[in-house]
């Protein structure tokens, strides 16, 4: 019996929720789905016990990438599906129901009836370039914070590497805004994009 403060997928990594395993490594599991949208449909789950995707050490997340890649192979192998669709719901709002890291592979075939497909949404440019802004802002906070912490020794780290942490510090902490580069280098491309279309007619 799985303990009730166990995950489902947690009961399947540890073999006490019986299932129909098709590759097993030292981070990962993949089982075949007990309720599949179509033949051949997986489950890819890390062993350890993870809601979100940017939770999981980098050896799972390369392993987990790993083994779906080979599972996509074999599943084309076996049944020859025309495409796949490689699904992860992360958090409650994107209709995450077990909460645990777990990439679907959805092999497709002609006729199947499945509709996957997201609307698309308006272009509205300047809300675009505000979004990219704050990523990058917050991409940039986020290093500049890494690097300090192996500077001021808070991360073990060789000599090389300090070194070439206070380097990478300097430069960051005096480079112009990396949202306004980008922006500058997105107008220029758009610019160039409207010259071709304009000198085609």
């Amino acid at each position: 019996m799985v303990e009730e403060t166990k995950c489902l997928f947690c009961g399947i990594a540890d073999n006490s929720v019986p299932s129909l395993k098709i590759y097993e490594g030292k981070n990962v599991v993949a089982v075949l789905s007990i309720k599949p949208a179509s033949k051949g449909h997986v489950l890819v789950i890390p062993k350890a016990h993870q809601a979100y995707l940017h939770t999981l050490d980098g050896d799972t997340l390369f392993e987990l990438m790993s083994a779906i890649r080979s599972i996509t192979l074999l599943l084309s192998q076996a049944f020859q599906p025309s495409g796949f669709n490689i699904i992860n719901n992360m958090g409650p709002g994107a209709g995450q129901k077990v909460p645990h890291v777990c990439f679907e592979v959805v092999p497709r075939y002609e006729g199947d009836g499945l509709k996957l497909e997201l609307p698309q949404g308006e272009f509205k440019e300047q809300e675009l370039i505000e979004a990219q802004k704050k990523i990058l802002e917050i991409s940039k906070d986020n290093t500049i914070k890494t690097l300090r912490a192996i500077k001021e020794g808070k991360v073990e780290a060789s000599p090389e590497v300090k070194a070439e942490a206070e380097k990478a510090l300097a430069q960051l902490e005096s480079a112009q805004d990396p949202s306004k580069a980008a922006e500058q280098q997105y107008s220029n491309k758009l610019e160039n994009l409207l010259d071709k279309e304009e000198s085609k007619d």
